[in-house]
């Protein structure tokens, strides 16, 4: 990107209002509509070939007859990460932060 055009990208694209200033000191201001669309935009169901290897129940393990509909697996990592596998009509992956396995 040149500078030109970094120039006008900070000079036209505003996240917030400067004028609406909280009263208290948060380094995030400017930023923290996007951080919330972001937040919000990447909770979502995880790819099986991204999330690494969570020691769960394999895809093909859950996608037996056998297993019924609704049966989940679930481990929580030290620093906070759930990681679910359920089946439903397919077998789903989901990883979180935000939410414990309680709304299932």
């Amino acid at each position: 990107m040149s500078s030109k055009r970094f120039r006008l990208l900070k000079r036209v694209v505003h996240f917030n209002d400067n004028t609406e200033l909280p009263g208290s000191i948060d380094r995030f201001f400017k930023v923290r509509p996007l951080l919330s669309f972001l937040n919000s935009a990447f909770r979502r169901t995880a790819r099986d070939n991204r999330i690494g290897k969570p020691p769960l129940k394999s895809i093909k393990e859950m996608e037996k007859k056998a297993v019924s509909r609704g049966t989940c697996d679930y481990i929580m990592s030290d620093d906070g990460i759930l990681a679910v596998r359920w089946k439903d009509n397919r077998t789903v992956s989901l990883l979180s932060t935000d939410m414990g396995v309680e709304p299932m």
